[in-house]
């Protein structure tokens, strides 16, 4: 009887000791702010001030290979929606940092996926540039559900696509 407990012990221990758990491994937080270079005018000729834009995103490494579903990202206690997209680069340079100028470069490690979330505010309106506080991101990962919290956010400089 002590034989067969013990392999059944040890066959239960091998069984949901090996369950994979999808995560989120790593996040990184990313700002960019920039000024739109032509000036528009109006009708009349007036010029328009067309504003700052400010642009956020968050990289995110994860051990689950299929997209992942973001449910929500509380960004200082204010809801955004995101466009998530695949990496597919080993290494993907994300931008410049602004306070250094030095390339930001994210790998992930190997059998880790790299996502791409872009924020957008939930109510549409242009984000202000304001320093994070805490952003939460929540999810799913397969049936595995994720909340992921990050309190830094790295400026870039401009994005050269503008």
């Amino acid at each position: 009887m002590k034989k067969i407990t013990g392999i059944l012990m040890l066959a239960f221990c091998t069984v949901f000791g090996n369950a994979q758990n999808y995560k989120i491994q790593k996040a990184y937080a990313f700002v960019s702010t920039f000024t739109p270079g032509r000036a528009q005018t109006d009708e009349d000729g007036r010029r328009r001030n067309p504003g700052t834009v400010t642009e956020r995103f968050i990289y995110i490494e994860t051990n689950y290979k299929d997209k992942p579903l973001i449910d929500s990202v509380l960004y200082n206690s204010e809801v955004f929606t995101g466009t998530i997209t695949a990496i597919k680069e080993a290494r993907h340079n994300a931008g410049i940092k602004k306070v250094n100028k030095q390339e930001v470069i994210i790998s992930p490690k190997k059998g880790n996926y790299i996502w791409r979330l872009d924020l957008q505010k939930a109510n549409g309106n242009n984000l202000k540039h304001e320093p994070v506080k805490k952003i939460i991101i929540k999810g799913k990962l397969g049936k595995s559900k994720f909340s992921y919290t990050i309190i830094f956010e790295t400026e870039l400089t401009t994005p050269n696509r503008y």
